[in-house]
Order: structure tokens, then C-alpha cells, then sequence
């Protein structure tokens, strides 16, 4: 039986504080109690075994947070206080992504059967999103994790996003309502710097990024131009889809360059066979190297082509359930819709 994400307003209308004290007083279940033993349980020791840089850095960032948080840094504050957590120990879990793929960079270890995956597909002749997110100690994100509906200053309903986890204030996925969705797969293959010199150097988390997309970007070529082009701290691969046939792309990221592979523009011949529309992407780059995933979405991918059928929300859903791309670090999956404002979510 899966589970759904809860479902909470993040109303910026409030301050910071009154804004993070609402979500969490409307979040199902959550207690605080609770929370802070499971964060010491998880969280904490991976921050008290992590390398010192790592805990210097973090406690420099703590300092400054406005370098790495930007216009999200008073809400980062304000949940420090509300949950009575240290500042730099929730700045060490808002940028866990990103070191546990540095980890994996520095070893040269790619993950051949974990790892988030994200496909896009054309379903009746519109751009579909599905995806799953992936990661170690996934008990704690599953407890934690949830969905906010995004109200601006003005009061608009503007989108969802999800949320990793309590006492973050970065995000996996989101939707920007009747324009485009985007996620974000760590990449493996790049190299992060992760110094208080990129941060320096406007250096953004990629997960921060998207969220400022989907609050300031109102159109696909918009949000597509702020993925492509922003300095981050780490390389990432940016799943973007918009509400129009020929508004698709994956978005290659390093630190300071990109590579954009846009599935289809505007006068792409493959408009016309938008039914047989179809990409793929985990956390390893395709070119260099086949993991499990890739293989078996390529697999599964080519058979329904190949049957000419069309692609269903059905056959999306179950194609996110099969293994390894769901696997024993899965979570939570995602299937996305901005033409349709569908915003499906569950625990797996």
C-alpha cells in the first residue's frame, strides 16, 4: 500500500517564522519531539563523522548563509529556531545531496542500481514527467518529507513543490501551475566545490535554484534560461517540462558551464510524432557510462515504442515501480503534469 505525501501551504505573506510555524502546525502527525530525536539519529552523526573542512565549512556558511541560501536564508534562521536545531546542522542537511555525490565523485563509485530517475514521456500529446527520488537512510526522508502549495505576496496559488524534509527550505521537485515542472538528479559525473570560495562566488545550490524558478520564472524559456546559466556548487541534471508539445528539455549541468539536450523546439520535426515522445535520465551521464537504470528504462522504453501504442499514465506509473529504478533507496515518485495541473505523489 503507498502512501501519500502530506500536503501543506507555504504561504509567503506571512514572515519567515509565522510562515514555517504554519506549515509545520498543519503538517499530519508531526511532532517536534520526535523530529529532533529522529534528525539526532539520522542527521547528527552523519554531520559529527562527516570530514572536518566539511564541518568548518558548514559552520562558516552558518555565518553567512545569505552567500549560499540567498533569499531563502531568514527561512533557513527561522527553522533553526522553531525546531530548537543548531543553524549549521541544518545547513549541513540542506546540502547533503550534494556532498554524499561528492563522496561518490571523489571515489569514483557510480551507483549502478539507486539513484534518482526521471523520464519524460508524451501522454495523448502531452509532456508528462515521472519521477523518483533515491537516497541513503531513506526512513527519515519518507517521515519527513512533504508537499507545499507556494502562495505569493499577492495570494496567488502559483505551484507545489516537494520538500526532502522538515528543516529544509531546497527542493527535489516542484510545478509552476499551467507552465512547466522540473526536478533535479544529482550528477555524478562533474565535480562539486565545496568551498567557502564558491559561495563567494555566488555558487547556488541546484535544488535552491529550482525553487526560485518555480516561485519568480512564469514561462518555460524563462525558467529554462535561469537552469541553464546560473553559477551552482555542484553539477546537476535539470528534468524540464512545459505546458506547450515542443517545451522539453534535460539540462546537463557543471558548476559553471552547460550542455543543454532539448528533446524538442519549436520547429523540430518530432512535433508531429509527440505521441512517441520519450527521454530518460538517472544520475550518471548516458554517453559515459550504462547503469541498471538506464538500461532497463531504455529497455522498457523501446518495447512500447516499438508496440505503438501510446503512453498511458498507467504504463508511466508502473515503469517508475520496476526495478532497479525502484529500488531499496526509493522513497517517493512523482507523476507530473503542468498542461494538466497534475501533481501526483506517493511514498514507495
Amino acid at each position: 500500500m503507498e502512501d501519500q505525501i502530506p500536503k501543506v501551504v507555504l504561504d509567503k505573506r506571512l514572515a519567515a517564522i509565522d510562515r514555517w510555524k504554519n506549515v509545520l502546525q498543519n503538517l499530519p502527525n508531526f511532532s517536534k519531539t520526535k523530529y529532533t530525536n529522529d534528525f539526532d539519529k539520522f542527521i547528527k552523526p552523519l554531520y559529527q563523522n562527516s570530514d572536518k573542512n566539511v564541518q568548518r565549512l558548514m559552520f562558516e556558511i552558518s555565518k553567512r548563509p545569505h552567500l549560499l541560501f540567498g533569499q531563502f536564508a531568514e527561512e533557513l534562521e527561522a527553522l533553526s529556531v522553531i525546531l530548537s536545531i543548531r543553524f549549521e546542522l541544518l545547513v549541513y542537511q540542506n546540502i547533503i545531496y550534494e556532498l554524499h555525490c561528492a563522496e561518490k565523485r571523489q571515489q569514483n563509485s557510480y551507483a549502478e542500481k539507486s539513484g534518482c530517475t526521471g523520464v519524460i514521456c508524451a501522454i495523448d500529446g502531452i509532456l508528462t514527467l515521472g519521477r523518483n527520488i533515491d537516497f541513503d537512510y531513506n526512513d527519515y526522508w519518507r517521515r519527513y518529507t512533504f508537499n507545499a502549495r507556494i502562495v505569493d505576496e499577492s495570494g496567488k496559488d502559483i505551484g507545489i513543490v516537494n520538500f526532502p524534509a522538515v528543516g529544509t527550505v531546497s527542493i527535489t521537485t516542484g510545478m509552476r501551475y499551467d507552465s512547466f515542472a522540473v526536478a533535479i538528479n544529482a550528477r555524478v559525473t562533474g565535480s562539486i566545490e565545496c568551498s567557502f570560495f564558491s559561495f563567494l562566488n555566488n555558487g547556488m545550490l541546484p535544488q535552491l535554484l529550482m525553487r526560485e524558478a518555480i516561485e519568480n520564472c512564469k514561462t518555460y524559456t524563462e525558467t529554462n534560461n535561469l537552469l541553464s546559466r546560473k553559477t551552482l556548487i555542484a553539477p546537476a541534471y535539470f528534468l524540464l517540462i512545459g505546458a506547450e508539445s515542443h517545451e522539453a528539455a534535460i539540462i546537463t549541468r557543471d558548476r559553471n558551464n552547460f550542455k543543454i539536450n532539448t528533446i524538442l523546439d519549436e520547429n523540430s520535426e518530432l512535433e508531429a510524432n509527440i505521441e512517441r515522445l520519450c527521454l530518460y535520465q538517472t544520475n550518471v551521464d548516458l554517453d559515459l557510462k550504462s547503469d541498471q537504470r538506464s538500461h532497463i528504462a531504455e529497455q522498457l522504453l523501446s518495447e512500447k515504442l516499438d508496440s505503438e501504442e501510446k503512453f498511458d499514465l498507467k504504463w508511466l506509473r508502473q515503469l517508475m515501480r520496476t526495478d532497479p529504478i525502484k529500488n531499496e533507496q526509493t522513497f517517493s515518485s512523482f507523476t507530473i503534469c503542468p498542461k494538466l495541473n497534475l501533481f501526483e505523489s506517493c511514498l514507495i
